[in-house]
């Protein structure tokens, strides 16, 4: 439930719709033109006796019968008198049906001529779509149209001994009469009834229409707690499908490691947990075998090997020694003609013993002595 707010209830029809199932607090100003204000003497009985006593001294002033009014006791007015707010009920309902299908919770309401600032010695007049709202004491005031409401201020002006200021805010200064005019302080100056804060003392949400927050109800939380069970038992038996899932990936990975180590390495076999290590081994084997192969001399007899084919030639000696290759060969008319050049190596070629087509063919790396 979220923190209360302060609104009108004319302007409800303009807040958006919480998209949440929780509802809005919301503290209400109510139209002041269907709220009358008594000012009496206070009652003589104890005061836990007042509200069943205060509609029927009050009879006689309320337009509606005293079973269809609500009555709610203001503040002390000074000396022996109280102040006594009244209300139709029908009234009382229908704001609260207004505010329910806004999607709010009505938690107060008070009567907007309340939202006027107010000090002693000054009456101020407001405007709210049409209507006047008057404030002349510290909890008396009224709302009503601006013929009506002109001649109550003139006669509150003319009842006081010295004559109050009066501050006056409405949209056009031709509403007011001339008789005002003159003596008014006058602006356009509108009500903020979201950011006006409201009388503590003041609550016409008392007795049968005392607020009540909602609470939730009971079958939400067992509806919440079967969902919860739910979705932990769905959890339970989706890791159960995922383990069976990852353990039949796991064996069919087995089954292809075996198989391909087999394809590599023919003539042997290999358990799965061995399998790391007997590759390890196999492949450091292909490293220093590849190392063998790349030195010398191995590696310039396999270079040797382009340039011996086809020659006809008879090898009678070959000798290595450090990085230099040696080679007797006879019968090398056709290696004579060839051109002895082998990339990254040095090839030379000279007579043997002085013998035909006999030669000495050395072959040595490049930058090496």
């Amino acid at each position: 439930m979220s923190a209360s707010s302060v609104d009108h209830l004319y302007d409800l029809d303009r807040r958006f719709p919480s998209e949440s199932e929780q509802r809005s607090l919301l503290h209400l100003w109510v139209p002041s033109e269907r709220v009358t204000v008594h000012r009496i003497n206070k009652p003589t009985a104890p005061q836990r006796k007042w509200p069943a006593l205060i509609p029927w001294m009050l009879e006689e002033r309320t337009l509606e019968p005293v079973e269809e009014t609500h009555f709610v006791l203001g503040g002390r007015a000074g000396g022996d008198l109280v102040d006594v707010f009244a209300v139709s009920r029908h009234d009382m309902q229908e704001w609260h049906r207004i505010a329910e299908n806004a999607g709010v919770v009505a938690m107060r309401m008070v009567p907007d001529y309340f939202a006027l600032p107010w000090e002693e010695g000054r009456i101020t007049i407001g405007w709210r779509e049409g209507r006047c709202l008057v404030r002349h004491s510290a909890t008396q005031g009224f709302a009503a149209s601006p013929e009506v409401a002109w001649a109550m201020v003139e006669r509150l002006i003319a009842a006081q001994d010295v004559a109050p200021r009066v501050s006056i805010s409405v949209p056009d200064p031709e509403l007011i009469p001339q008789s005002l005019r003159i003596q008014a302080e006058i602006n356009d100056a509108e009500v903020d009834w979201q950011m006006t804060s409201m009388p503590s003392s003041v609550n016409l949400m008392s007795g049968i229409f005392q607020a009540r927050p909602p609470q939730p109800e009971k079958h939400i939380f067992v509806v919440n707690t079967l969902l919860t069970i739910l979705a932990i038992g769905l959890l339970f038996v989706y890791l159960e499908l995922s383990n069976a899932n990852l353990a039949q990936h796991s064996t069919a990975l087995e089954n292809h490691l075996k198989v391909s180590f087999s394809r590599v390495f023919p003539s042997q076999s290999t358990d799965v947990e061995d399998l790391r290590f007997n590759v390890q081994q196999k492949i450091a084997r292909l490293e220093r075998q590849y190392e063998s192969v790349e030195s010398m001399p191995l590696r310039g007899l396999l270079a040797l090997t382009e340039l011996m084919a086809n020659c006809g030639c008879d090898l009678r000696l070959l000798q290595t020694s450090g990085q230099e290759v040696e080679l007797h060969v006879e019968n090398a008319a056709a290696l004579k003609r060839k051109k002895l050049v082998i990339q990254g190596y040095t090839v030379t070629m000279r007579p043997l013993y002085d013998v035909a087509d006999a030669y000495i063919v050395k072959l040595r790396p490049e930058g090496t002595s």
